[in-house]
């Protein structure tokens, strides 16, 4: 890659190359999204199921509590995971153009 882009563009440019998108949207929220999706499938089941007794209701916000809980889980450690290997793959472009510089320099 051409030096003109700095070094966090590039970094972000070879993850995504290597199939590593960045990250979209807020863990929290988007565990959220995935426990809303989970009741809109839930609603119509129980409507056409009828109305079920207590602990029915108890083991359907059991499930949505899990889903909200395990998607929050996967999408924080992805997150943290590509942030971690963005900041990695940065700090090995700036050493590359600090010994290309020196290397420039004494030639």
């Amino acid at each position: 890659m051409a030096d003109e882009i700095g070094p966090s563009e590039q970094a972000e440019h070879e993850l995504i190359l290597r199939g590593r998108p960045r990250p979209r949207g807020n863990a929290r929220s988007r565990c959220v999204i995935d426990a809303l999706i989970v009741l809109a499938a839930a609603l119509p089941l129980e409507l056409y199921l009828g109305h079920g007794d207590e602990s029915e209701r108890a083991v359907v916000i059991a499930v949505l509590l899990g889903v909200g809980l395990v998607s929050y889980t996967i999408r924080r450690f992805h997150e943290e995971g590509w942030y971690r290997d963005h900041s990695r793959r940065v700090t090995e472009i700036i050493e590359q153009r600090v010994l290309r510089e020196e290397q420039r320099r004494e030639a």
